[in-house]
């Protein structure tokens, strides 16, 4: 499951990078930020696919832990990109979903402490 959620979190942020799609204008910290978390993300990839044919149980807490990050990380990607095509389309929403964003945010910052240390 763990491999599954970092593929599709991975997916979504090759979509979202690809020059070739002009649906969604990212600025220039938000490419960054954007490659850094491909990068990132296809080494835990990376790592998963290694250690698949270990059956240990620091390695099943460990993908429980990949795949809670990255489930998580694709909600708050994919809001975002709700959020910046209704803003990019004149469509003003009430203030209160960008500021739920900003709360998921911070607290997926604080849950993905732990797993930010193996990146």
């Amino acid at each position: 499951m763990a491999y599954a959620s970092l593929l599709s979190l991975t997916q979504t942020l090759h979509h979202i990078l690809d020059p070739d799609d002009h649906s969604l204008v990212l600025h220039q910290t938000d490419q960054q930020i954007a490659r850094s978390l491909h990068d990132k993300f296809s080494l835990l990839l990376s790592f998963l696919e290694d250690s698949s044919h270990k059956n240990s149980e620091t390695i099943r807490r460990l993908e429980g832990r990949i795949r809670d990050a990255a489930y998580e990380a694709e909600v708050i990607i994919e809001s975002y990109i709700l959020n910046q095509i209704l803003l990019e389309s004149g469509s003003h929403e009430d203030r209160t979903e960008s500021h739920m964003s900003n709360q998921i945010i911070s607290e997926w910052e604080q849950k993905h402490e732990g797993l930010q240390m193996l990146l």
